[in-house]
């Protein structure tokens, strides 16, 4: 199947009549360089270390997730990803198969799936899937984001911290608060993660699941010091078995603690978006180098299993192994 998307792909960026050239390049910024597969606008690949200047380039990753970067966004694919560069001086992306996380910058970004077309503003960050399983779009911001299927009649905008299922047509909040006279709750959901927090004048109590590793919050919380330093100034912190409880510098007004946790709630979701993947493991098998040979039932086979788990170290891995076929029907 990715075979056939990839040749589409270069089927497709090879018909076009003209290139588009920009003197702002889309590069490899992070992640695994060897995973990726880049090829140019004639369908040869090339280095992925190569900055695409123009439009029509193919990019592709393996088992691993990479990053690029230009002054318009930063996308990662997550790994099994399929993706075009369709334009650069008006950014836009063609995903054909797998996942992306996208943060635009100084300008509007626009990602084509087969049948959806998604419009990002300025400042605006989504994650975007598009596999055989799963057709959807999340608004990470509280920036616009425009959604448009025709196939099933959706035009509109994706409300701020909601993912859209696009099969389906549902609508489901990717945050909540509730308020009460003692504190202020903020709720992170999606899938089957839950992450809980609750904030009051003296701290902010994180719950979280057991499908999320504790040490991942409190390396959330270590990146903070770079990214948000002001936030990260205003608490020390504590864990414990199941939670981390951030207990501010000095006692905050209710105005201020709600503020700080809007933002942590925001910095949490992008953060935990970036690695997570189900709490179930699943298992794929592919069997190749399998011939019916009369009179010869037993053949030799190679089995391919892979796992797809809630590992972020390792996310993926393979396993592959010879076995005998008593029978072939």
């Amino acid at each position: 199947m990715r075979i056939k998307k990839l040749t589409l792909a270069i089927v497709m960026i090879v018909a076009l009549s003209t290139t588009l050239f920009a003197a702002t390049p889309f590069f490899f910024s992070s992640g695994d360089y060897d995973s990726i597969k880049l090829y140019d606008p004639n369908g040869k690949r090339v280095d992925a270390l190569t900055q695409m200047y123009s439009s029509g380039y193919i990019i592709s990753t393996d088992n691993h997730e990479a990053s690029f970067f230009s002054e318009f966004a930063e996308i990662t694919l997550k790994p099994n990803t399929l993706m075009v560069l369709l334009g650069i001086e008006s950014p836009e992306f063609y995903l054909l198969d797998g996942s992306i996380l996208i943060s635009a910058k100084n300008k509007n970004v626009t990602v084509y799936t087969t049948t959806a077309k998604y419009t990002l503003t300025p400042y605006s960050s989504a994650e975007i899937v598009y596999t055989e399983t799963e057709d959807s779009i999340s608004n990470l911001s509280d920036k616009k984001i425009t959604l448009y299927d025709a196939l099933r009649d959706l035009n509109g905008d994706v409300p701020a911290f909601t993912s859209v299922d696009i099969i389906t047509a549902s609508y489901s909040p990717l945050m909540y608060e509730l308020r009460n006279s003692q504190e202020y709750i903020k709720a992170i959901k999606f899938k089957d993660v839950e992450i809980n927090l609750h904030a009051d004048t003296q701290g902010i109590l994180i719950t979280i699941p057991e499908t999320l590793r504790k040490s991942l919050i409190t390396t959330f919380l270590a990146n903070l010091e770079t990214k948000a330093p002001e936030i990260r100034a205003m608490f020390t912190y504590r864990t414990t078995q199941d939670s981390v409880y951030l207990k501010y510098s000095s006692p905050l007004t209710e105005s201020d603690y709600s503020k700080l946790t809007d933002e942590l709630a925001k910095e949490l979701l992008l953060y935990v978006k970036s690695f997570y993947r189900p709490d179930k493991p699943t298992v794929s098998t592919n069997i190749t180098h399998l011939e019916k040979v009369p009179g010869a039932p037993q053949q030799p086979a190679v089995v391919e299993t892979k796992v797809v788990a809630n590992i972020p170290d390792k996310p993926i891995f393979t396993v592959k192994g010879k076995a005998t076929v008593t029978s072939i029907d």
